[in-house]
């Protein structure tokens, strides 16, 4: 995946608007109100621009490697909060176990797809995948892991970032899934 940046074009209809959006609040110095063709655009949460722009800073410019870096990364902070997860539900199963399902997940057709692509579905993935683990171990639902009120407070953060990534999708998903959890748990 990183091997690939900057050797493909940028694919529409996501990646060539979004980039435009990052150049076009770069050019303008406007990071609040995204604007297309000097038009506001209201669709989508700025945190992608945000970060298209950033590594446009590093990446010689906004294409292609600065529109997909952003999910790229976030593809691997992903794997890496599939890992913990996998340590924290099952604290007693081989060592092996975490490495596996972040493997597995890793060799997916769609997590390898939205993680080589410029879109809003990676970012939404590690926010929520990383703010359901800080749920479970702030809770004290995981075994080996006592009740911490920094780790909710941390998850909210991350819901309130998976917001300007996606929007109110971003609480639901980890909220929703610790509920779902702890109903089927009694």
């Amino acid at each position: 995946a990183v091997s690939s940046l900057g050797q493909r074009d940028l694919w529409a209809p996501d990646e060539p608007k979004y980039a435009l959006v990052a150049r076009e609040m770069t050019e303008s110095g406007e990071y609040l109100i995204a604007h297309v063709n000097g038009q506001p655009y209201p669709d989508k949460p700025p945190l992608m621009f945000w970060l298209i722009a950033v590594a446009g800073k590093f990446t010689g410019g906004i294409g292609q490697p600065a529109a997909v870096l952003p999910s790229v990364l976030a593809g691997l902070v992903t794997l890496i909060a599939i890992g913990r997860l996998t340590r924290r539900l099952a604290p007693d199963g081989p060592a092996w176990l975490p490495t596996l399902a972040a493997g597995l997940a890793a060799v997916s057709f769609r997590f390898t797809m939205q993680g080589t692509t410029g879109q809003l579905d990676m970012l939404l993935a590690a926010f929520t995948t990383w703010a359901f683990v800080l749920l479970i171990e702030g809770c004290g639902i995981a075994p080996e892991a006592p009740a911490d009120s920094r780790r909710i407070a941390l998850a909210f953060a991350l819901m309130g970032c998976g917001t300007l990534a996606k929007g109110p999708v971003a609480l639901l998903l980890p909220l929703g899934g610790l509920l779902l959890g702890a109903r089927l748990a009694r």
